[in-house]
């Protein structure tokens, strides 16, 4: 999203990175425990919020049971939501008059070491991520970096 990775779930984001932060998306309930703990709304330009989602504090990204609490927290939020079929397919199937093909997915499991790798290879930093030494072929930025999808 909005150039940096982002995890999927049935079509919807759970989490993902920008620019220095994390972000995930919570209930209402989940969102204020986690402003109390120190979390922020996560405006991607300042003074428009994006509902439902909000950034980790530094302090929970450097704990990981805490880091894998709040990414299962957001993932099974992410999979009580509606699913969404993907915008190419919808954009198919409304061109050819046709109903919507069902789109296989494969299915993948998000840890907390690989989105410690992720952000390490988004931001350059390779200090939380445990030891994960950058790729050879590693490109300052985010560019190449794909969604995670999971179902």
């Amino acid at each position: 999203m909005f150039g940096y990775p982002a995890a999927f779930v049935n079509g919807n984001m759970f989490m993902g990175l920008f620019q220095d932060q994390m972000i995930v998306r919570l209930p209402e309930g989940d969102r204020e425990t986690l402003n109390r703990a120190g979390g922020t709304a996560f405006e991607p330009m300042p003074g428009r919020p994006m509902r439902e989602y909000a950034v980790l504090p530094r302090a929970i990204l450097e704990n990981r049971k805490a880091l894998s609490s709040w990414v299962s927290k957001a993932l099974a939020y992410g999979r009580s939501l509606p699913s969404k079929a993907s915008k190419g397919a919808e954009k198919r199937g409304a061109a050819a008059g046709k109903p919507r093909a069902t789109i296989a997915k494969r299915s993948d499991t998000v840890t907390d070491a690989r989105i410690l790798e992720t952000h390490a290879k988004t931001t350059g930093d390779f200090r939380r991520a445990g030891g994960v030494s950058p790729p050879s072929s590693a490109r300052s930025g985010p560019a190449g970096a794909g969604p995670l999808r999971c179902s």
